[in-house]
């Protein structure tokens, strides 16, 4: 069996991962990436000549004995070679039907494991990695008591950035919100309600209260 030619690229995911390089940058990391691929890892020489020293581009390599290794491209290398290698295994069936079902159903996974993989690196890009756990949970309580699951990937990272609002990006105060609405048999997500936050009516309130108290006495 030849060497697969090619890898899955996700361009939403270079795109926003990539913002901040110039297109100097943009090409020599393109480069990097295939020179990977061909390779399985890039030596020291590799990357003094492709990298240039630059510290961006080297900081999206792990360096290890072996040579660097980006590692989103060597676990996308790693899965799409487990696929092919399990389809030359498998007899191909002489029904189209049965080899388009199976392929869909694969691909439905990997776009599956793909979303997990991406809303983690989102959730840790806004808060503590500890939150990875925490939504995990909220996903299966709102699974088991609604019958509800995100539907799309979008509708997810919604979920998050609101999440992210509520807490003013603070992980203590997002797992606060999971849990109070988790309590509640709530179906989204409220402020914390304490003294710290309470509403200018209720404070407004407090105070008349006070100021009557103090006359009546």
């Amino acid at each position: 069996m030849g060497k697969d030619p090619a890898f899955l690229f996700y361009s939403s995911d270079f795109i926003s991962g990539t913002l901040t390089m110039s297109y100097e940058q943009l090409g020599r990391y393109i480069r990097m990436l295939c020179l990977q691929h061909q390779k399985g890892t890039l030596s020291e020489r590799d990357m003094k000549f492709l990298a240039e020293g630059d510290e961006e581009l080297i900081s999206k390599f792990i360096k290890t004995a072996d040579g660097y290794y980006n590692e989103r491209l060597r676990n996308e290398t790693i899965k799409r070679n487990a696929y092919s290698e399990s389809r030359r295994k498998n007899k191909m069936p002489k029904d189209m039907s049965v080899i388009s079902t199976t392929y869909d159903g694969h691909m439905e996974n990997v776009i599956v494991n793909e979303n997990v993989i991406r809303i983690n690196d989102l959730i840790q890009s806004k808060f503590d990695i500890t939150l990875c756990e925490m939504w995990n949970q909220w996903k299966e309580f709102k699974h088991s008591q609604f019958n509800f699951k995100y539907k799309t990937y979008q509708t997810e990272v919604t979920a998050i950035n609101n999440l992210y609002k509520l807490s003013n990006g603070k992980t203590n105060i997002a797992v606060d919100i999971i849990n109070q609405s988790i309590a509640n048999g709530w179906k989204g997500f409220f402020e914390i309600r304490n003294s710290s936050n309470q509403s200018a009516n209720e404070k407004r309130f407090e105070k008349r209260v006070e100021y009557s108290n103090r006359y009546d006495k």
